[in-house]
């Protein structure tokens, strides 16, 4: 009976991936909303880069999508999901991650001065060296629509 009773208040098996790519997914959506306009370039570039990094299909890249969306308008800070892509991922990984937010960022053509804030902090809060943020910064910019 007590393990009857244990068992109902343990907590579910963490899926630490799908925790992560939520992670990556809400950030996307964050900077592709930062400019405060809502761009078709934008979230094609989110798309596309979470397809590229995850290897989703539609289907599943649209699901993750939509909780992400969910998330992002639940969460009070991006705090919780910098920790766990702090907690989850290799100084590689970020920086790919800063590249796929700069790609983002650059999607519409321009960067906005909220886009290039919240990548700042971004790379601050996951630890990116200064270096490494300018390089993906410069790298995006080169590859811009009419750029």
């Amino acid at each position: 009976m007590w393990q009857k009773l244990l068992r109902h208040f343990e907590s579910p098996p963490v899926d630490e991936a799908a925790r992560q790519r939520l992670a990556v997914a809400v950030l996307l959506l964050e900077c592709a909303r930062a400019d405060f306009e809502r761009s078709e370039n934008e979230m094609l570039a989110v798309r596309d880069a979470l397809r590229r990094y995850l290897s989703l299909d539609d289907a599943a890249l649209d699901r993750l999508l939509a909780e992400a969306g969910e998330q992002a308008r639940q969460a009070v800070s991006l705090h919780e999901f910098v920790q766990r892509l702090n907690a989850s991922m290799q100084p590689p990984d970020k920086i790919e991650l800063i590249s796929m937010l700069w790609r983002v960022a650059y999607a519409d053509g321009r960067l906005d001065v909220h886009e290039e804030h919240l990548l700042r902090r971004l790379a601050d809060l996951l630890y990116i060296p200064h270096q490494d943020f300018i390089a993906t910064k410069l790298k995006a910019e080169a590859q811009m629509p009419n750029g």
